[in-house]
């Protein structure tokens, strides 16, 4: 039908095979504990698709681990796909300082309650070559946490690999971020829920979901193969799970290849036909193994033309964001780092003290602060993020893989640090001292 031909007798068609279900509709089994959102959300009957985050608190009093989750949509006429979070404490205070809303700063701006990239913001197709190889911070959505399990249309069940599971620490919330689309032309009520389902044991291996991204590509009008990539770095030895591409309705295929360290390159995926409203979960039959410092590199192609008959405008200019009617460019991947666990280093807060101020790299100014404990750096519009040390002069973070060293000269003093995310490394010059904690009592 895709080429043309023509649709046989409905009736002809073998029934649907159905799917298990438990008694009450879960796929996997019985969760042992199922979230739902705290009240029903009304949909109107027409305008703009909504991205909606609901969060519900687990209120668990120790860390848990988890083998299985499934997401439970409550309507799905509306519901298309649903992303569920883990939104630890220390995201939980990033999301409180930005309120999920994009920086004046950021390529984002909001509509309504869509996330969406200005038409005027700078444009790399190519994500590997462009900043943070093509992922943009200041949209507001960092704090929402690392992903916990997706439904999309035609989308396998999050059921972790034997040996791996993933862990809810103490005092989370689980957000689930749930895009609506206005398909029936009236009023429609959705409350969808999130089913956890716990591991025996503590695993052997945490894992953890990841996506590389490109949010800067810009799509002429009338372009059938529109080429965008977007690169990541691995800065552990690790090993991959899964595979899950997204992009919308003017997407073509998408392609993942492996670079090594010694400059080889092998496809470890190539999705021809991506479909989106048939959107697969790819699981490897054994984990792939990469070597720290191998690239990641992923290449989607779309058709913003007439010949494309999902395309809702082939006349636009197309940016990232959050309508079906702009585009996405993510290639979302599962794994397990296979290397030694950091270990947070006990050091003197004096340390922090003295390295409290205020850094730019190039117009890009960030704040570091002692706050008791704690050595806090703070982006205008970001919010804040905790780096844990693990010596004296580097420290490492835990909800972005990236690691800084503290540079200091002759005298002792710091006077820069290096800053390694996603295979760049970035130097920041100390511009300013700020007072620490210490310094204000």
């Amino acid at each position: 039908m895709d080429q043309g031909a023509k649709e046989g007798n409905r009736k002809d068609l073998p029934a649907a095979p159905a799917a298990p279900r438990s008694a009450d509709g879960w796929k996997i089994g019985k969760p042992d504990v199922v979230l739902s959102m705290q009240e029903e959300y009304t949909l109107d009957a027409s305008g703009s698709d909504e991205y909606i985050n609901f969060t519900m608190p687990t209120t668990f009093k120790e860390d848990v681990w988890i083998q299985a989750a499934e997401i439970h949509p409550g309507n799905r006429k509306v519901v298309h796909h649903v992303i569920a979070f883990i939104q630890d404490p220390q995201f939980q205070a990033q999301w409180k300082s930005t309120q999920g809303k994009p920086s004046k700063q950021s390529i984002f701006y909001q509509d309504g309650t869509l996330i969406r990239t200005k038409t005027d913001a700078p444009a790399y197709d190519d994500g590997c070559s462009a900043p943070n190889r093509g992922l943009a911070r200041g949209s507001g959505q960092e704090g929402l946490g690392f992903p916990l399990c997706f439904y999309t249309p035609g989308k396998d069940m999050d059921v972790f690999p034997p040996g791996t599971a993933k862990s809810i620490p103490a005092g989370s919330n689980i957000v689930i971020q749930v895009h609506y689309s206005k398909t029936t032309g009236k009023v429609e009520k959705d409350r969808s829920s999130v089913g956890l389902f716990f591991a025996k044991a503590p695993p052997e291996r945490v894992l953890t979901s990841f996506g590389v991204i490109n949010h800067y590509f810009k799509i002429p009008p009338g372009a059938d193969n529109h080429e965008v990539k977007g690169c990541y770095t691995f800065s552990r030895d690790v090993e991959l799970f899964t595979f899950l591409p997204h992009m919308h309705v003017r997407g073509k295929d998408m392609r993942y290849e492996a670079i090594y360290p010694d400059g080889k390159r092998e496809t470890v995926l190539f999705v021809p036909n991506y479909d989106f409203n048939w959107q697969t979960l790819y699981k490897l039959d054994k984990p792939l193994s990469l070597p720290k410092g191998t690239k990641l590199m992923v290449t989607a192609h779309y058709d913003n033309s007439e010949r494309n008959k999902s395309n809702p405008d082939p006349t636009k200019t197309v940016r990232f964001g959050d309508p079906t009617y702009d585009e996405m460019m993510v290639g979302y991947f599962d794994y397990v780092s296979t290397a030694k666990a950091r270990k947070v280093a006990k050091i003197d807060l004096k340390t922090y003290d003295a390295y409290a101020g205020e850094y730019a790299i190039g117009p890009q100014l960030f704040t570091i602060t002692r706050e008791g404990d704690k050595l806090m750096f703070s982006v205008p519009g970001q919010g804040k993020v905790e780096a844990f040390p693990e010596s004296e002069t580097k420290f490492f973070f835990t909800v972005i893989d990236a690691q800084v060293t503290f540079m200091k000269n002759e005298r002792g003093e710091v006077t820069e640090l290096l800053f390694e995310v996603n295979g760049v490394k970035l130097r920041a010059k100390r511009v300013n001292k700020v007072a620490s904690d210490k310094e204000k009592q």
